[in-house]
């Protein structure tokens, strides 16, 4: 009698083996899987609902050796924007092999204090995570935005995201062939704030989220392949 398998344990096997054999594969030829980062050109100017850009500018950061574990930063854009007596400034950066750690990356690459820090609310909407801050003179919203379309603050959340990608014979295929990463550890960091002035944390937040709903609208889709 010959014995059947369900249709998800011969899944399960093929998946399996086939890792197996590009593991073994990345050892006979170690450039195997290697691919450089695509660059990301952030445009001159963009658009977003109830604000008015005004400027632009590159936003560069030097990746010191101490923050090398957190990403290697490819390049930015600083965005200003107003809307009667309000300004917006929108800073993103390109990180390539990141952890994910956006509260790591405010204290080392732009100096935010710890007690500041130590302030941060994290936030849920939907399956996107972000952070909010505030310090003497302006509120802060801050998020990763990885590959797959989805904003972490933590770590933990990052590495839950990457995790949750589908291991199948096509990726293990194209990243054999350097098209592809398994764990793609990507990030479109993003720091907006705007000035206290005389208004409430909440209707602070408030601005915050929505500019930040419509910024994350715009940026998914223009996220770089690899």
């Amino acid at each position: 009698m010959i014995r059947r398998f369900p249709l998800h344990h011969v899944a399960i096997i093929a998946t399996s083996t086939s890792l197996m054999m590009a593991t073994v594969y990345s050892i006979i030829v170690p450039e195997a899987g290697h691919l450089s980062t695509t660059k990301f050109v952030f445009p001159t100017k963009i658009s977003l609902p109830g604000w008015s850009f005004t400027d632009s500018q590159s936003s560069e950061i030097e990746t010191l050796p101490e923050n090398k574990s957190q990403g290697l930063i490819k390049g930015g854009k600083e965005y200003k924007f107003n809307h009667q007596n309000k300004s917006l400034d929108i800073n993103s950066y390109y990180l390539s092999n990141t952890r994910g750690n956006v509260q790591h990356l405010l204290k080392e690459n732009l100096k935010i204090d710890d007690q500041t820090l130590a302030n941060i609310q994290i936030k849920r909407s939907n399956q996107n995570y972000y952070g909010l801050f505030q310090d003497q003179d302006r509120t802060y919203l801050s998020t990763c935005l990885n590959p797959f379309g989805y904003s972490t603050f933590t770590q933990r959340q990052f590495s839950q995201n990457l995790n949750s990608r589908q291991l199948n014979l096509q990726l293990i295929g194209n990243w054999l062939r350097g098209k592809d990463s398994i764990r793609d550890r990507r990030c479109l960091w993003t720091v907006m704030s705007i000035p206290n002035q005389q208004e409430t944390s909440q209707n602070l937040h408030q601005t915050l989220e929505q500019t930040w709903k419509d910024y994350h609208q715009w940026l998914q889709p223009r996220f770089p392949p690899l």
